[in-house]
């Protein structure tokens, strides 16, 4: 299985999150990081700027991916309000998905500023 960021997924999801991560890094400043301690399989973040500088606060998190047994998922920030709680990465959901995440990025820079 091959490993994105550290974290293990699936062949069909990998491809997937990578193509949602390469997305979003083309659109502007986000930053990725692993948190293989999390749940079962570890979990990726999403966030916006630089993540080095405030590395100890969650300050500015507006995607959360988590390995699923069919799918992976995409979590809804604290601070959005918009979508559901829980989405699963699709081939057939990815534009309206990347649609909530750019709404979910906005929410949560509002939030955070």
């Amino acid at each position: 299985m091959p490993y994105i960021h550290g974290i293990e997924f699936p062949e069909g999801q990998a491809t997937l999150v990578e193509e949602l991560i390469q997305e979003l890094f083309n659109e502007g400043q986000c930053a990725v990081y692993a948190l293989p301690y999390i749940g079962s399989g570890g979990e990726l973040r999403l966030a916006c700027g630089d993540y080095s500088r405030r590395l100890r606060s969650h300050a500015g998190v507006f995607l959360r991916i988590c390995p699923g047994p069919q799918h992976a998922m995409a979590i809804r920030p604290l601070h959005a309000i918009t979508g559901a709680a829980r989405i699963g990465i699709t081939e057939l959901s990815r534009t309206k998905l990347l649609d909530t995440i750019r709404v979910w990025r906005w929410e949560t820079r509002i939030a955070c500023a």
